[in-house]
This record gives C-alpha cells, sequence and structure tokens, in this order.
C-alpha cells in the first residue's frame, strides 16, 4: 500500500508522466452462485494491448463498441485473467464492456461456484505492455473486502476463505 501512495505521489507531482492502473472488482455472489467481476483499464492502454495482441491497429470509440471490439476485448481478457477455484481453472464468460469517459468498463461472470474454499487469481493485464503497470484487485466475500496490489513481478493472488 504505500508503494501504491508513492506511485500516486510520484504522479502527482509530475504530471507528464502516465501512470499505469487497473482496478478489478471480484464480488462472489452466493445467491446466484457466481462471481461476479469489474475491470476498469484506461481505453488506450487497452487499445495499445489490442493492437499488440492482434497485429491490427484498434481504436475504441467512446460512444459504442463494435462487435468485433468486443470480441477482441473477451479475447483478451480471457487469456490475461484466470481464476482457479479450490485447485481448478473455472470457465469465465465474458459478458461485454462499456466506455465512461477514458476508461473502459470489462464484465466476467463465473457461474456454478457454490462454495470456495481457496481462490487464485492471475491478472496479467497489460503487464506486456507496461513496465509501471499496477494492477489493483479487490475481492468481496461475505461483506468483506481482501485488497491486492499486482505488477510484472508479483501477478497471482492466492486466498484462503
Amino acid at each position: 500500500m504505500v508503494g501504491l501512495v508513492f506511485m500516486l505521489m510520484l504522479s502527482i507531482l509530475n504530471p507528464q508522466h502516465k501512470f499505469y492502473l487497473s482496478v478489478t472488482e471480484i464480488r462472489y455472489a452466493q445467491e446466484e452462485e457466481s462471481l461476479q467481476i469489474a475491470i476498469k483499464l484506461f481505453t488506450d492502454d487497452l487499445e495499445q494491448a489490442l493492437t499488440n495482441q492482434f497485429k491490427q491497429e484498434i481504436r475504441l470509440s467512446q460512444n459504442n463498441l463494435s462487435q468485433a471490439d468486443l470480441k477482441r476485448i473477451g479475447a483478451y481478457l480471457i487469456e490475461h485473467f484466470e481464476i482457479k477455484v479450490n485447485g481448478k481453472i473455472v470457465q469465465a464468460d465474458y459478458l461485454g464492456s462499456e466506455n465512461q469517459l477514458d476508461a473502459t468498463w470489462n464484465y466476467i461472470e463465473i457461474k456454478h461456484i457454490r462454495r470456495i474454499n481457496k481462490l487464485e487469481i492471475t491478472n496479467s493485464l497489460l503487464l506486456s505492455e507496461f513496465d509501471e503497470q499496477v494492477n489493483i484487485l479487490n475481492f468481496i466475500y461475505q461483506n468483506k473486502t481482501r485488497s491486492f496490489i499486482g505488477n510484472k513481478e508479483n501477478y497471482v493472488f492466492e486466498l484462503t476463505l
């Protein structure tokens, strides 16, 4: 947490230095037996990652995402964000994305999760694009939040519940 505060201070003191950050919220919805995931990425960073992965220039419209855009975003997210529940990789369903100002919100759901004893979350989003990338992850389970900060050296998180 101290590192994050330091990086925020640097970005305020040096506004010409771009700050690379994503925020992910994972919420266990017990009644629906699902993990509901929202991932916020800066749109220009996501565009660069998609351009590099798909070897063509990708520009995400501020007003509307095309079906081709959504397909590429979904493929990128599923490749770079993985969850194991109780030691088993689970199938994630990409639900969609929406742009809000300079950020793109992305939604994923993992169904048929009856109980969680252990979670392993791999979040390598944008890490191959930016050396300074920081990925914040908040996991909400039974009204309690656990938070993690990831980067190039540390992008796999394990939780025992």
